[in-house]
């Protein structure tokens, strides 16, 4: 009988009180799935073929450590390629060592960009060792796998390097970037060039380099002779100076697809996690100001989930633990500060309304450990999808259905562990099956309302909602988590409310504002 440990069941989205009515955007469960033999990994790289997942890459130990010169040891890279069946629990592998030098050499690195377009994973760049030279480095590769090939290789214990192709390219040694593609044109985003051996305490053992850049490029020539085509690079030396972020895929207000930059690090005037994100179409970016949003939460790579909600038009982006500067307290109810970006347990959700605008949230639940970051998300290939890897809500419906699976990644024992003493942290093969669903909510009602934004959001001394009709006297209503009203000073200037919020305690608060049958609601959470 399978082994199924119940972790968490209906987590709330976006909760905007209305009487006793509460919105969520979709209804979430996890289920802790024990597959036994799967391989402990983090910041590897993963592609799917007939409901099973083909691992490679990344690392089967911890956070890197902070002893200089052991922070990367070659013994703790991954030396072999995995095929995990979730459902019947068996694994199969393959040593690296069958393969072609470099492509051995590329898969023995970590944080590699990939992507899988088709059933073929496309894999760039990558930090590691290369015993051949001595030398650690992020290596100018690319290399194609055919999953199917790999995956028959595999079941019969074959050669698996028939499953592979390689080229060599200094323009894609990229390492904690990430790698899209829209139509047939490939996004290679961020990231750095590192060269040397790690030392935390910067002393001169390497050279990193970040790329600053998107670039992007076709592959054309077929699968066993890959050649590199229309390659172009857009730079921007501020916001395009971070890695180890989050890519997500998107669908944006108009219909376009595209992806959103969530975060990442590290800003170029500080060692501390970008709070903005930056939204890439077309071979062009937009970065949004954080006086315009600001991502708090879940900012270092680790597993998310893209869900598009078509009959509100509504992009939801859930991000599951990982590494992050806040955390929500869940007693007082507040975002609490913390500098030396711990491990969280936190879930949140960044959602995209209708207006573009976008709004951060809390999920009432917590992972149940100090798991996600440098683990994946990995989609059913039977769930109903938008286009990619974004979900589909309106097709889901309300049964929690299941979705994919969260794998692997970094496990501490305690938030803080880096440059301390105490505190230890391990790769893990722990799996979490997710479930979603629609929310049960009045359809009718909520189409009568206007959801809006308040900035700044988390809010200290003042927050501002913009009212999307002429208002003269409306009927303001502030309450708390709990429902408990609150009344502070509020000033209407051509339709936008100017609340004072220094005197409310920190936390979350729900603003219903109505005038002549029409109601706006707005969530925010204030933090002083």
């Amino acid at each position: 009988m399978k082994n199924i440990l119940l972790i968490i069941l209906a987590l709330s989205g976006t909760m905007l009180l209305r009487g006793q009515v509460t919105y969520q955007p979709l209804s979430l469960m996890l289920e802790e799935v024990f597959i036994p033999n799967a391989p402990a990994l983090q910041s590897f790289a993963v592609g799917q073929h007939n409901g099973r997942w083909l691992l490679m890459g990344g690392r089967i130990s911890g956070l890197h450590g902070h002893n200089p010169f052991n922070s990367f040891p070659s013994d703790s890279a991954n030396a072999y390629v995995w095929m995990v069946d979730p459902v019947s629990q068996q694994v199969w592998s393959a040593p690296l060592s069958s393969l072609p030098p470099l492509v051995a050499r590329q898969l023995l690195g970590t944080n590699l960009c990939f992507h899988q377009k088709d059933s073929i994973l496309v894999l760039a760049g990558g930090y590691g060792y290369d015993a051949a030279s001595d030398q650690y480095d992020t290596w100018p590769s690319l290399t194609l796998v055919n999953l199917p090939a790999l995956h028959d290789a595999l079941l019969a214990n074959q050669n698996i390097s028939v499953a592979f192709s390689h080229l060599t390219d200094s323009r894609l040694a990229v390492t904690g970037g990430q790698l899209g593609c829209l139509g047939d044109l490939f996004y290679l985003v961020g990231g750095q060039k590192f060269s040397g051996r790690y030392n935390p305490h910067g002393n001169p053992s390497y050279t990193q380099t970040y790329t600053q850049a998107i670039r992007t490029f076709r592959i054309t020539g077929g699968p066993a002779q890959p050649l590199i085509q229309d390659f172009t690079e857009i730079t921007d030396s501020q916001e395009l100076h971070r890695r180890d972020y989050n890519m997500a895929e998107q669908v944006f207000p108009d219909g376009g697809f595209g992806f959103t930059v969530f975060s990442g690090v590290f800003r170029p005037s500080a060692d501390l996690p970008w709070h903005n994100v930056v939204n890439i179409r077309d071979q062009a970016y937009q970065a949004i100001p954080e006086t315009q949003f600001g991502q708090r939460f879940n900012q270092y790579h680790g597993a998310k989930m893209s869900v598009y909600d078509p009959l509100f038009n509504e992009m939801h982006t859930v991000f599951f633990g990982g590494i992050g500067m806040y955390t929500w307290d869940t007693i007082n109810l507040a975002a609490m500060v913390d500098s030396a970006v711990p491990f969280v347990r936190t879930i949140s959700v960044v959602t995209r309304f209708s207006d573009n605008t976008l709004a951060e949230n809390v999920l009432p639940v917590r992972m149940p450990g100090l798991l996600g970051a440098s683990a994946e998300f990995l989609p059913l290939e039977s769930a109903p999808r938008v286009a990619g890897e974004v979900l589909d809500l309106e097709q889901i419906g309300y049964s929690l259905s299941p979705v994919g699976h969260i794998f692997g990644g970094i496990e501490s024992n305690q938030p803080n562990i880096f440059m301390q003493a105490a505190g230890s942290s391990h790769a893990t093969n722990r799996v979490f099956k997710v479930r979603i669903g629609r929310p049960p909510f009045g359809l009718e009602e909520r189409g009568m309302l206007h959801h809006l934004p308040a900035f700044p959001n988390p809010a200290d001394e003042q927050a501002r909602v913009q009212l999307p009709w002429m208002a003269s006297h409306p009927a303001i209503h502030l309450t708390d988590i709990l429902a408990r009203q609150h009344t502070v000073d509020v000033q209407l200037s051509n339709n936008q409310l100017t609340m004072d919020t220094a005197s409310l305690s920190p936390g979350i608060y729900f603003l219903r504002v109505s005038e002549a049958g029409q109601t706006a609601l707005a969530r925010m959470v204030v933090q002083h």
